[in-house]
């Protein structure tokens, strides 16, 4: 008997179906509602910026693309396709099978990704195993070292051999990627995958996911609370506040133009090449809302600058023109609001 986890494997996309999909997806963890209502969608080859501050979902999402929520987190709406196949109920038997073969995940701490103890040639060559099991030992290690190589390790033979800790933490990622590229999965979700980088090697990691995206035709979703990384690296951005997406579109409109004033104040709130030495940090006043008490109306309406009545009141719905869309009752033109209540 076929599996539901077989059939997602042994089909291809069809039509212009995309690699990643979510519709009206919903999630809980515990009594917060942590993912309210996202739908996104990123083809083969494109790469997805989520943007957002700490909090605003946007690592709960990809965990569900996964099926890896933690404890006490269960999608409660709305669905998830790979490849245009409904995986949302999926048992987890049928989960181990499609996660790597079908979509990958780069994680944000490679230290903790990654066994101290195990050798990293061998966590590369286990990770195809899982799938691949006729492979031979020696085509299994060929596949490794041409892992290693894709994803720019120097001396790959000398370092299969070598343990988490000889590396440093650019080339500990890279074998986080490898690992996570190994069954060459149709959607790699990357979650804050240069955080604990420093700016070279961050930028020689997103360089890297970039190549292997365009070079492999994979669909990349990059969590990112760094507006400025989406701006540079990704071909579309959503932004995220408080469980929802409120601003939506490709990243040349929505970073030239933004309608919502939360994704103008993420924007702001990043250093300033220009400003004078010792200039404090800009910062969006006040906090995130409570995920377990969301208020009434627009989420982001206790910080906003322009918020009215009808802001605190009415919860507005996505609109917007053309693939350009957005969650606000007084939109922004030309970087102010036309806020009148």
């Amino acid at each position: 008997m076929t599996t539901m986890a077989e059939a997602i494997i042994g089909s291809a996309a069809v039509g212009t179906a995309a690699a990643l999909e979510l519709r009206d997806l919903r999630v809980r963890l515990g009594e917060a509602h942590v993912v309210n209502g996202v739908s996104l969608a990123v083809e083969p080859g494109a790469m997805l910026a989520l943007v957002g501050e700490s909090g605003a979902g946007k690592s709960m999402t990809v965990k569900a693309a996964m099926g890896l929520l933690p404890p006490g987190g269960q999608v409660t709406g709305g669905s998830i396709l790979i490849g245009g196949r409904d995986v949302t109920s999926l048992a987890e038997s049928d989960w181990r099978r499609i996660r790597g073969s079908e979509v990958g995940m780069v994680f944000q701490n490679p230290l903790r990704s990654l066994n101290p103890t195990v050798k990293v040639g061998a966590q590369i060559a286990e990770a195809i195993r899982i799938h691949e099991r006729g492979l031979s030992s020696a085509k299994v290690k060929a596949r490794t070292l041409d892992l290693l190589e894709q994803v720019q390790i120097p001396n790959a033979a000398r370092r299969y051999d070598e343990y988490p800790h000889q590396l440093s933490g650019g080339m500990r990622q890279r074998i986080v990627i490898a690992i996570a590229l190994s069954c060459a999965p149709r959607v790699l979700l990357a979650d804050e995958p240069t955080t604990a980088l420093d700016v070279t090697t961050q930028a020689e990691i997103l360089r890297l996911l970039g190549d292997l995206q365009r070079s492999n035709g994979t669909a990349v979703v990059l969590v990112t609370h760094d507006i400025r990384i989406a701006e540079d690296h990704a071909d579309r951005v959503a932004v995220m506040y408080a469980g929802r997406i409120v601003e939506d579109g490709p990243v040349g409109a929505v970073i030239n133009r933004p309608r919502m004033p939360y994704t103008k104040a993420l924007m702001t709130a990043v250093p300033q090449p220009d400003s004078p030495p010792h200039s404090l940090l800009p910062v969006i006043d006040g906090r995130p809302p409570d995920l377990r008490n969301l208020p009434d109306g627009c989420a982001f309406a206790p910080r906003c600058p322009f918020a009215t009545e009808t802001c605190t009141t009415r919860d507005p719905q996505l609109t917007g023109t053309g693939e350009h869309s957005f969650r606000c009752w007084h939109p922004l033109a030309n970087g102010a609001s036309d806020a009148r209540d």
